[in-house]
């Protein structure tokens, strides 16, 4: 299931996306219509940098002065009462951040990156960084004075949160420092989580209470924070920093990257241009957007400036802390070299640095670009999984697996492991329209059928060829059956709806009966109608009667003729007639809505009913409302499992794109599953689901007259397995054109499936329409900022980014950078520029490997401005007064890398619409003589996607019933006698009526009747493993002394011994009936100690009445075990009804 979203606003539905842009769409056009302007808003593509968003109250202390003056009207003076103040505390995270405050970080944690890479936190709110006020240095003169002297319209503001990257070795505490060593106190002596014992975590940090912040060893350890007031979080976690690498992260640097000379304190001015805010559109990702209304959203994101260690052959491990440096700026500089600093971590995680050429975005894409295909087995596998199998079924092999199968193992209700075939909703080849005809004129396609299933059992395909069962359909219909069980709110509401359209349904049906056949019941509504004519009727009767001008008797007078009684009961023929269309009626109306419409949009659709609900509008049924949700969520696959999706993990192997086409046949599959529940009057045929399924078919078929279109549902999509996915889980998938002519979106749903799966769905297919090309994109917050463009132990390069102040700068080369420079390690610069970067302490060591930040941001201002504005001219493309973190983010910014998937025009195909459409395939009839397996056309899978299903009239063979068996053997039949020897096993074998157990026989009843067939172990178990026993039991010939006639009952099943499995099959050729036993271990035998008995039922044997009482029908048995066959015989006695008081069983 996809992660709830970062920022702690779970998504309402899977189907956001397309809700959203119908209501973007409604609004739209409400407010044009009211002739209001529509809202401004951040194009898709675009985005926007603040250098800092402080907010209205800073964490500290404040007053309120309320100041009231009070004017006498008829007197000239006036009276104050005062000033009144008011002193409050405004509270902000200290050293615990709350949840759901960090969006994202990159690199992820335990994920890799290339050692150019600068890590950063991206924060979910934009005021955060700025929260605490930590600008209290020398600094801030210098940064008010860029902005004419007023603090407030500072663009750049110290933030309180820095992030910081670390080597291993630079944070490990020592045993000494955390123990303690003899006379060498512990770092943690005077905490409370001394004696339990002090650890460092995964990130090297150090869990402790807030309460022991301030009881560190002062002895061993410098803290910046002197109290802990304002915090409500009882523990947090700390860094100790080493002295020498302190020194250099809060210090100024000079042009040479050497700490500027006459330093008295730490100094925090490079840290101004470590934090910014981001406005950016969602548009396009799979769960960024604040909530499901919003297509925009702001970030705060804080990068560091150190890198990893350049120039190692091997990957090296990194940590990176998000830190507070709040009272840092009133620390002594430098740090007494023999202390640690303590800095509060209240975020941290570990990543990986690869060597340079290791890891580089842009291959990744090209690598998909490359390598995508369609969701199915490799090309390269398929062949050699064909060619393990016999050649005559090796082309067949080939055929499902190119179409998208997948080969399972599967249990059968009586308990054998056979092989199937099962594939899922995601198909490689585009289905054929079920209304089109693509066969040849020699095999037309069947008429459709009903598509109501109340099992799932008819479903399952034979696959004659290969002789195996495709459970594609069935397992489909199972799941959404299973779905609907688990969702109790849709459950109930579609029981609710069932009897809400039965109820109505019935009640007009049994009405229109009653009226067709004459009868007096009326309606209330009609009664009250005639009750003027009754009451005009009886004004006209006469005052006094003669009885002698009367043509009857008047004490006849209320006395009516006899009328046949009228039967209007559900299942009566009368009722069912006019049934259907009633359903059909009570359907539409329960999905309809109740909002007022203009009249010709009714007529349009249909003149009887209100237009159907489509989440846009009031619905009739607040039932319905849960139902068609559920039942849309379905088409969107939400909440099926994986392994339903992918089938076979080849065909979605690691770095993959996947393009694949949604069976609706399946997802048709799946809704009458979900349908199902609820059913408790029809059988067989069920007339309420079948109206629901049309009512469904209605909304889909209805074009909105708001919208312009009909409800977009997926057929076409892609799933992304990559490690890009999981490095930026906002990846931009985009569409052009984003929407069709008629407005339609083409993105039905977009969604994180796992750390490094993304699913994508599309309302069409390319070729159906003007779909011209996919586009991946990073996402422009978690763009991955790069201290250079390359970066080694010797030399770094840069490249100066284009930026403006403008809107629309006039600019031709906007696209390409202004230049590139690269920097030497050693050496005094030829340019004499400074240096954007600071290796190590010496020209061998690479320990600082930090960017000289406030340099850097001049050096690039200066650029900008000489490169982009022209005085004389007066043109000024970038308008900046002085550095700002703005500008330092997108010069850090790597580029914005893209994947463009541009489709080959293909001929516009006629996608499958229908909820009640199935594939089906011939199946022989079940009673008849045994067939060669060629004698049937089989249709082909292309072919089958084509037909509406056969609805069965019995179940398939494996399901309980007889199996058209080839002809047996005569050495089968007629092979040579064996008789039981001493050794081997005995049995004893019984025949009864299970409904008279008592007699010893069968009687001869002349009707179908349940035979027990009571097999005993006697003696000789030994260590016998039975792998088969065989009971032949002769059928068809009376003169023969033969059971039945033939034999058309439902089959066998074992009576209480499961570890045997018992299969019966039938010959009408060799009159003979083979009840075969196997066991069902995977080892194929079972020790005969442990069968106690075998008894089975055979049910539905019809005994003939022609024979005459004592006749016995002989059977033969044959038992293979692991080392020997053995067989023997016993007779069946057959009974007269009338002698069955004769021969009963003495116990």
């Amino acid at each position: 299931m996809a992660p709830h979203r970062r920022h702690g606003v779970p998504v309402s539905s899977p189907r956001y996306l397309v809700l959203r842009h119908a209501r973007i769409l409604l609004q739209a056009r409400a407010r044009a219509a009211a002739g209001e302007a529509p809202h401004p808003k951040l194009e898709a593509g675009h985005e926007q940098l603040f250098s800092s968003h402080v907010p209205g109250l800073r964490a500290g202390k404040h007053t309120i002065e309320v100041t009231q003056s009070v004017k006498v009207t008829d007197k000239s003076d006036s009276k104050s009462p005062g000033v009144t103040k008011q002193d409050f505390d405004v509270l902000t995270p200290r050293f615990v951040l709350p949840p759901n405050c960090i969006y994202s970080t990159y690199p992820a944690s335990g994920s890799s990156a290339p050692v150019e890479t600068l890590a950063h936190v991206v924060l979910n709110d934009t005021t955060l960084p700025w929260e605490r006020d930590v600008d209290t240095g020398p600094a801030r003169l210098q940064r008010m004075a860029n902005d004419d002297g007023d603090d407030d319209k500072a663009r750049n503001r110290i933030p309180w949160l820095a992030c910081l990257t670390f080597e291993a070795n630079e944070l490990l505490l020592t045993e000494q420092q955390l123990k303690g060593i003899g006379e060498q106190k512990s770092i943690f002596a005077g905490t409370s989580k001394f004696t339990a014992g002090i650890k460092q975590s995964s990130t090297l940090s150090v869990k402790l209470d807030i309460s022991d912040f301030i009881l560190l060893d002062q002895a061993q350890v410098v803290t910046p924070y002197k109290t802990i007031d304002g915090e409500s979080q009882p523990e947090g976690e700390l860094i100790f920093v080493k002295p020498s690498l302190f020194d250099h992260l809060f210090t100024n640097m000079d042009e040479n990257g050497l700490p500027a000379r006459g330093q008295t304190y730490c100094s925090l001015s490079r840290y101004q241009y470590l934090a910014h805010v981001r406005h950016i559109n969602t548009q396009g990702m799979a769960d960024a957007g604040a909530d499901d209304e919003a297509t925009d959203r702001l970030f705060s994101i804080i990068p560091s400036h150190r890198t990893g260690p350049p120039g190692r052959p091997r990957p090296s491990s990194l940590v990176s802390h998000l830190v507070s440096i709040e009272g840092i700026e009133k620390l002594l500089s430098p740090v007494d070299k023999s202390k640690l600093v303590a800095l509060p971590s209240l975020h941290s995680w570990a990543h990986t640095c690869l060597p340079a050429g290791s890891f580089n975005l842009a291959n990744t894409f090209q690598n998909l670009g490359k390598t995508e295909g369609m969701l199915r087995a490799p090309s390269e596998i398929i062949p050699k999984i064909a060619a393990q199998a016999s050649p005559a079924v090796a082309a067949e092999i080939s055929k499902r697996l190119e179409d998208g199968f997948s080969m399972l193992r599967w249990r059968t209700v009586k308990g054998d492991t056979t092989a199937a075939l099962t594939r899922s909703p995601f198909i490689p080849k585009s289905p054929f329209n079920p209304k089109a005809t693509d066969l040849s004129p020699q095999q037309p396609p069947p008429p459709p059928r009903e598509t109501l299933s109340n099992s799932g059992q008819f479903l399952q395909i034979l696959d004659q060829k290969l002789g195996v069962m495709d459970l594609s359909y069935s397992a489909a219909w199972q799941l959404g059956r299973t779905l609907a069980l688990a969702d109790q709110s849709f459950t109930a509401a579609l029981c609710r709806v069932r009897k809400e359209i039965l109820q109505q349904a019935t009640d007009k049906a049994r009405r229109a009966i009653l009226y067709a056949t004459g009868s007096s019941v009326m309606e209330k509504r009609h009664l009250v109608c005639r009750l003027g004519d009754l009451v005009s009727h009886l004004a006209e009767l006469p005052i006094t009667i003669d009885s002698a001008s009367l043509p009857i008797d008047l004490s006849q007078r209320w006395r009516r003729a006899p009328r046949p009684m009228i039967e209007v009961t559900y299942h009566h023929a009368s009722v069912v007639d006019i049934l259907d269309s009633e359903l059909r009626h009570a359907a539409f109306r329960i999905g309809s809505s109740v909002d007022p419409c203009n009249p010709r949009v009714r007529a349009d659709d249909d003149p009887h009913y209100d237009p159907p609900y489509d989440e846009h509008n009031t619905p009739a049924s607040a039932d319905w409302m849960v139902v068609l949700k559920f039942v849309l969520d379905l088409l969107h696959l939400v909440n099926v499992p994986m392994h339903y999706i992918v089938t076979d993990a080849s065909h979605l192997p690691p770095e993959s794109l996947r393009f694949f086409h949604i069976d609706l046949n399946w997802t048709a599959a799946l809704v009458d599953g979900a349908l199902c529940l609820g059913n408790h009057v029809d059988r067989d045929k069920d007339r309420v689901r079948k109206a629901m399924k049309e009512a469904i078919d209605r909304y889909r078929e209805h074009v909105s007259p708001d919208l312009g279109y009909k409800p977009p549902i997926p057929t076409y999509g892609f799933l992304l397995r990559s490690a890009v996915v999981k490095e930026f889980p906002d990846l931009v998938v985009s569409t052009q054109p984003v929407v069709n002519p008629e407005h339609v979106p083409l993105i039905a749903r977009q969604e994180i499936l796992d750390a490094d799966l993304m699913l994508v769905l599309l309302t069409e297919a390319p070729g159906m329409t003007k779909l011209e090309y996919l586009t991946f994109a990073q996402p422009a917050h978690q763009q991955c900022f790069t201290a250079a463009e390359s970066l080694t132990r010797d030399d770094i390069l840069l490249s100066y980014k284009r930026m403006y102040t403008t809107t629309k700068p006039d600019d031709p080369n906007m696209k390409y950078p202004i230049k590139q420079d690269s920097w030497a390690r050693k050496g005094k610069d030829p340019k004499d520029r400074p240096r954007p970067y600071v290796w190590g302490t010496t020209d061998e060591l690479d320990d600082l490997r930090i960017l000289n930040v406030e340099h850097l941001a001049k050096h690039v201002y200066d650029t900008l401005q000489a490169t982009l504005n022209d005085k004389e001219l007066k043109i000024i493309r970038f308008g900046e007064i002085g550095p700002t973190a703005a500008m330092l983010g997108i010069q850090l910014n790597d580029p914005c890398w893209q994947l463009n998937i541009k489709w080959p025009e293909a001929k516009p195909k006629d996608p499958a619409s229908a909820l009640n459409y199935l594939p089906r395939t011939a199946v022989a009839p079940l009673h008849q003589k045994a067939i060669p397996a060629h004698g049937a056309h089989h249709f082909s899978f292309a072919e089958r996607r084509s037909l509406p299903l056969l609805y069965l009239g019995a179940p398939p063979p494996h399901f309980g019933s007889i199996r058209p068996a080839g002809p047996l053997s005569s050495q089968q039949l007629k092979g040579p006698r064996m008789h039981p020897t001493s050794s081997s096993p005995v049995y004893l074998y019984n025949v009864y009526s299970a409904a008279d157990p008592d007699l010893e026989g069968v009687q001869t009843l002349g009707e179908a009747q349940d035979l027990i067939f009571s097999i005993v172990y006697k003696s000789n178990a030994l260590d016998f493993q039975l792998r088969e026993l065989a009971i032949e039991i002769p059928v068809g010939n009376v003169a023969q002394k033969c059971l039945t006639d033939e034999y058309r009952g439902s089959g066998t099943f074992m009576l209480s011994n499961l570890r045997m499995n018992v299969l019966p099959t039938y010959s009408s050729d060799e009159k003979v009936l083979r009840i075969v036993m196997v066991p069902r271990s995977h080892f194929g035998y079972v020790k005969v100690k442990y069968l106690a008995e075998m008894s089975f039922m055979l049910s539905g044997v019809q005994v003939s009445r022609d024979y005459e009482d004592g006749t016995k029908v002989p059977c033969s048995v044959s038992l293979a075990y692991w080392d020997q066959p053995d067989k023997t015989t016993f007779d069946i006695p057959l009974l007269k009804p009338k002698d069955r008081g004769k021969m009963r069983k003495t116990l």
